[in-house]
Order: structure tokens, then C-alpha cells, then sequence
């Protein structure tokens, strides 16, 4: 929580009033993670939730634009399924490790990086910003089961994806 909540807090309080005279806006990096939760990746599902939570909140008090940039899964050392998750005694190795949900949710739509560079471009210079810049197929394709399903039926969905691959 300290670097991806905190951390964006702080940063967005100390330029605010910078914000404010430049006519600019708060632009939060999320995942669509912090919407609908994997077993495994628990904190840092929770501080993606915890941002679309603040950037929900900000919105309404209408002092900046916010905007967020939610995210699939993206290839970097945190993804790495040969990383800090293949641990002894790790109850969720499955989930996150070859063969789990989250590598055959990557191997499947693999968001480039470029994407979510141009989508946070887009945030920050588009005349009139969206709300949400939804970034691959992975985040859109839950993204899109969370507006168009009640919410449950999502998580019934997608646990169900995690008893076959976990």
C-alpha cells in the first residue's frame, strides 16, 4: 500500500495546487484486478481496488479530472511466473505459475506494454478525458462481464476459471 496507494496519494497532495492552476489532471494506473479479485494476488488486488475506490471518490469531488488506466495482465518481473510466486508451501502456485490462470490469461492476450503507454497518453492529452482507459482483452473482455453481469455472476465466472486452471 505504501508505493501504490499511498505513495499516489502523496504525490497527487503535493501537486495539487500545481493541478489546479494549470488546468491538469490526476491520471491512476489500476487494474481490472482491482475490480475482479484472483486468489493469490489478495494486496495487490487490494490496492488496485483501493485506487479505483480514491479515483471514484476525487471524481466526484471535482476538483481535477481523474482519470484511470486499467490494466490487463502485462509481462514484466512481477508477472514473471518463474519469480517470487514459485516459493515452497505457496497455496496458490497453481494460480500463478505455468499452467495456472493467470500465465494461460497472458499467453491468451498478452497486453503489450506500448498499449498501455498510449492509453496513459491518451489520458493525460485527450481534449475530454474518459473516466476509464481500459487497456487489452483480458481487462476489457472482465471489464465489459462487469457492466453488462451483476457482479456475482463475474466472480462465479471467473472462480469457475480458477478451479479449472488452479
Amino acid at each position: 500500500f505504501d508505493v501504490n496507494v499511498f505513495g499516489a496519494m502523496r504525490v497527487f497532495s503535493a501537486c495539487l495546487p500545481a493541478l489546479v492552476r494549470s488546468g491538469g489532471r490526476l491520471v491512476l494506473i489500476t487494474s481490472f484486478l482491482g475490480v475482479v479479485p484472483l486468489p493469490g494476488l489478495a494486496t495487490y488486488t487490494a490496492t488496485k481496488a483501493a485506487l479505483e475506490g480514491w479515483a471514484a471518490a476525487a471524481r466526484m469531488e471535482n476538483i481535477v479530472p481523474v482519470s484511470t488506466v486499467v490494466d490487463g495482465f502485462i509481462r514484466t518481473g512481477l508477472t514473471d511466473t518463474d519469480g517470487h510466486y514459485h516459493k515452497p508451501g505457496w497455496p496458490y502456485k497453481r494460480s500463478v505459475g505455468p499452467g495456472g490462470l493467470q500465465q494461460t490469461w497472458m499467453d491468451a492476450f498478452d497486453t503489450q506494454l506500448d498499449e498501455h503507454t498510449s492509453a496513459v497518453g491518451r489520458a493525460i492529452a485527450d481534449r475530454y478525458p474518459r473516466h476509464r482507459y481500459v487497456v487489452g482483452w483480458d481487462a476489457t473482455l472482465t471489464m465489459g462481464a462487469c457492466w453488462l453481469f451483476p457482479r456475482w455472476l463475474t466472480h462465479l465466472f471467473i472462480n469457475g476459471l480458477y478451479d479449472h486452471f488452479g
